[in-house]
Formats: structure tokens, sequence, C-alpha cells
């Protein structure tokens, strides 16, 4: 039979009816009775499955409206829809139910894995720890002028940041470590505790951290804000000395609590590092740094000898391990009198302008003050200072260069302008002490050559020559000197001036001057009472034809080379 409609299939009108779609099976039933054969009819045809339509007639179980049915194959050919089965919709509910559950956990995971990542940044490349030994490798590694780009101790810092400056201009040579506490963080602050250690001194270290005021996103950038240091007076003490071995004077000085009095013209790092003896190496032999003062001994070698030196140190607060905020109050440093140096130009070989630590009053008396005294000179620091002489011009000179050496107890100038016989002429005596106290002075006096001092002796001698010619009481051209006194009761005439013993005419190196003493003038002449007597021939001496204290006749030389003395006094 074909897929056409069968004739059975139409209803009584002749129309065609369609199958009415299966029923899910019914529970069982028993078997009918067995019906007994109908009478003979005509013979009709039924479906296979039609006696199965009595269960149809029951009514359907209301769990669930009735659901077409699938079709066979050969349906597909007339069918245009092909709904999915319920049961693949439930497979779909289920996948993206496990879906959305894996999609949770990787949240959560990715979640908690950033969180810890996050944390751990903070904890390394972010932390302030980090920031912290980022800046002190820079230390340890010589590179001191990168770390203090970050952070520069000011003049306004407190002296223990002053001092840890110090401690880092040491770590330029290498050799420095640093040790580090975990940090303690509150907020945007962080402090660590730190030991830097240069050279085996020890400085401890207080490094205060905050957030820079640039940050990367969510990490904070931390940065150094400030650094607090306590140390040993050894420490202050070695890195004092250690500015002296490397020529840094400036640095040397600065560490002092107060600079001292006393003109700064030689504390200079070029004429320092140019010495050819300064401090070459140290050690230091004790210290005591009880309480809230202390003082550290050392010793340093220089040009082969050694010298000892002391320092002395205060303290706001008591110290009891030794570890404080020292300050340096007093170190290797000596006040040196510089007086006639106006015209020096270069010490060391370095230009200099010593016009403001010349005198003003250069007589010698001036001199003698200043060197006994101390009331004027300039600050020097252990070593040498070779001053080079000004130029001589004409008839003048102002001698030999001078080398001056500064040590304990052995500051000199060498050659030293004023020896014992210069202090002799001055004094009319000698005196150790202030023969003692010339020896560290450095001067260049304008003085004359050997030739304009002769012309200077000669010009006074032709003077003197000039007037013991004079037959009168006094002579025209000396009324100060050589005078022969009018005995005022009987007549002289004839006088006549002679040396029974010459004078002494000399030029002085300390004055200048050409002085003139001594002598003994014998005086011939004739006398007579009236005028009716004859004359008569006489003698007289006198001793001190130049009065009783020595005349000092001042030189003076031009550029030319013309010398003159002043010859007032004779």
């Amino acid at each position: 039979m074909s897929d056409s409609q069968r004739p059975e299939d139409s209803d009584s009108h002749g129309a065609a009816s369609v199958p009415p779609p299966p029923v899910p099976p019914a529970p069982p039933v028993p078997p009918a009775p067995p019906i007994p054969p109908a009478p003979a009819a005509p013979t009709e045809v039924m479906p296979a499955f039609a006696p199965v339509q009595q269960p149809v007639q029951q009514p359907a179980p209301q769990a669930a409206p009735p659901q077409p049915a699938p079709q066979p194959a050969r349906d597909k050919k007339t069918t245009h829809a092909d709904p999915k089965p319920a049961g693949a919709r439930r497979r779909r509910g289920r996948g993206w139910l496990i879906g959305g559950g894996v999609t949770v956990v990787a949240l959560a995971v990715l979640g908690v894995g950033g969180w810890f990542a996050y944390n751990w940044l903070l904890d390394t490349r972010f932390s302030p720890a980090t920031a912290a030994e980022a800046y002190y490798d820079k230390i340890t590694s010589g590179d001191v002028d990168g770390a203090l780009a970050q952070w520069d101790p000011s003049e306004a810092d407190e002296p223990a940041i002053a001092a840890t400056g110090g401690a880092f201009e040491l770590a330029r040579a290498g050799g420095a470590e640093i040790e580090m506490d975990a940090p303690d963080t509150y907020g945007h602050r962080s402090s660590i505790e730190g030991t830097l250690t240069v050279d085996g001194l020890e400085y401890r270290q207080n490094i205060s951290m905050r957030y820079s005021e640039h940050e990367w996103l969510i990490f904070p950038k931390w940065q150094v804000d400030e650094i607090e240091s306590s140390y040993t007076a050894d420490a202050i003490a070695t890195e004092y000395l250690q500015h002296l071995v490397d020529g840094e004077a400036t640095a040397a000085l600065a560490m002092l609590s107060s600079e001292p009095e006393g003109s700064l013209v030689l504390i200079n790092d070029d004429v320092y590092q140019a010495a050819e003896a300064r401090p070459e190496s140290f050690e230091i032999t004790d210290s005591d740094t009880e309480g809230d003062a202390g003082r550290v001994w050392t010793s340093y070698t220089m040009g082969g000898k050694q010298y000892e030196a002391d320092f002395a140190f205060t303290s706001e607060v008591e110290v009891e391990d030794g570890y404080g905020v020292w300050v340096l109050d007093s170190a290797p440093i000596e006040r040196v009198v510089l007086w006639n140096v106006a015209n020096v130009a270069t010490v060391n070989g370095v230009d200099v302008d010593l016009s403001s630590a010349s005198c003003e009053s250069c007589d010698a008396r001036s001199l003698i003050d200043a060197a006994t005294t101390y009331a004027s000179g300039a600050l020097a620091l252990p070593g040498t200072y070779a001053f080079a002489a000004p130029e001589s011009t004409g008839a003048i000179t102002y001698g030999d260069d001078q080398v001056l050496t500064v040590a304990p107890g052995e500051t000199k100038a060498e050659p030293s302008r004023y020896d014992a016989d210069w202090v002799t002429e001055w004094y009319g005596y000698g005196d150790d002490a202030t023969v003692a106290a010339l020896q560290g002075v450095v001067s260049f006096d304008a003085r004359l050559g050997d030739e304009a001092r002769q012309q200077a002796v000669d010009a006074v001698w032709k003077q003197i020559d000039l007037c013991m010619e004079s037959d009168q009481f006094e002579p025209a051209n000396c009324p100060n000197t050589l005078e022969y006194r009018d005995p005022g009761y009987y007549a002289v005439s004839d006088i006549v001036r002679s040396w029974s013993e010459k004078p002494d005419v000399h030029y002085d190196e300390a004055s200048g001057s050409v002085v003139v003493s001594g002598g003994v003038m014998k005086v011939d002449y004739t006398w007579r009472f009236y005028e009716e007597d004859d004359w008569e021939p006489d003698s007289d001496s006198v001793y001190a034809p130049f009065g009783y204290s020595d005349i000092y006749l001042n030189v003076t030389a031009d550029d030319d080379g013309k010398v003159s003395v002043d010859l007032g006094q004779l």
C-alpha cells in the first residue's frame, strides 16, 4: 500500500482523518475474555494498531500535556520544523550551571592570587626596605653623589645628620657596609634601624622613609626623608683626620662646632691638596667619652715625623655606651701670623689673595705684639705652605721664598726673617720667648738690595762729613747732632771737628732704616778770656755726638731704584 490516504481513514462525510498520536503506554490491564464470532459481514481491513485504540479512550495523564510524537524518517520529507527534544534543553542548562561555577572559582582564584601578588610586590619591589636598600647600595658602592642627589643633608639639619654626611664622605673610598632591621611602617611613614660600617667604624642609622609625591598607580614610591645617626667620638676624630689626609681643608673646618677666630685665606682645598707635606696616616691611641664630654687622643705621620694631636667633644645628653650625637669642639688646627704678605701671589703654586690677612701698620712693635699675643692671625691645618716671594723691582727686594710648616709645637717659617739678632737690635737685648714666637711669622718686607743699602749708608756718611766740616758750635746742616756747646765764660774760635772714635752707621733690615749710634768726637779750638789776651789752643771730646739713643733714619726707594734717606734727625 502506498503512503496516500486510505479509504478507511475517512470519516462518514468523506473528510480525511489523521490518526491520533500515540499516548504513553498505560498500565497493563488483564486480558479481555474472548469475544464470540460475529455474524458474517462484508470484509473490512483494520489498521494493524487498532487493538490499542481502546486505551486511547481513557483520559490522558495530567502530568504533562501531550507532545508531538517523533515521526518516522519518511515523515521528514513533509515536515518543516525539527524542534529539539526537551532532554537536550535540560542538558544545556546543566552546562551553563557548571560553566558559571567554574568562572566563579576562577575569579576567586584570580582575586586571591592578585591579593597575594599585590602584597608580595608591596613587601618586595615597592617596600620601604627596598627603597632604603637601593639608597644605601649607592653609598656602599662609593656612589655618594648619586645617593645625595636623592637626599642631601642641608645646613638646617641636626648635627647628627651632618655627621652622617661625614660618614658618607668616608664611604667614597669604598669599604662601607649596611645592615638594616625590618621596617616599622605606619601609613605613609616608615622607620628603619640600621648600622653603617665604614672602615671598621660603626654609625647607627635611624632612617625615616615617606611616600614620594609621585606614585605609580596603586603602588607607593618610598624615598629617604631623614637620617639620624649616633656614633662614637672616635668616628668623628677619624672623619676629621681623613679629611686632612685627603686634602679636604674646608670639610675638616666645617666639622667644628664653631669656627675659630682668624683669617681663612689658607683654608683652601686647592692650596692644601698641593701641599708638599700633610698628614699621611693616623691612628686613634686612646679615648674617654663618659657622660656629656669626651676626649680622643690620636697620632699622625707627616713628612716622616710623628705628631700627637687630641680632640675635645661635648654632647647635649649623657652618653652611656659611647654612641651619641657628639659635637667636635677642638681639633688639630693652628693660628699663624701672616705679616707683610699683601704682594704674595701664590701659595703652594695656587693663586691667592692675601691682602686681607696682611698687616696695616707694619712696624716692628706691632709685629712683636701680634706674634706674642696672637691678637690676629690666619687659620692653618697641619701641613706645609710655600709662599712665593714678590718679584723684586729696582732697588727693592723681598727676599727668598718662605715655607711655613704647621705642626703641633713646631710651627716655623724658613728662612726666618726675624732671628735673635733682629730681636736684639729691636729690644736691645735678647728674649728667647719673643724669638720663638717670631719663628712662625711669614712676612715679605720691602727691603733694600745690597747695593741700595750701601747707597743709603753712603748718603748718611756724606751728610755727617759735611757737618763735621762746620766751625760753628751747631753745624748748619746737622742742627740736632755734632754740637759743641759754647762754654759761655770765655771765647772760643777756630773749631775743628774730628773723630777720636767713629760712630756706627749701618742699614737695619728690621726697621728699613740707617742707624747711627756711638762715636767720640774730638774738638780742637782756640780760646781766650779777654780781647787783649792771646788765643790759646786746646781740645775737648764729645762722647755722645748723636745723643744717648740710636738714631733711625728712614730709607725709601722708588721703582727706578733711586734711594732716599730722611736726614731730618741729624
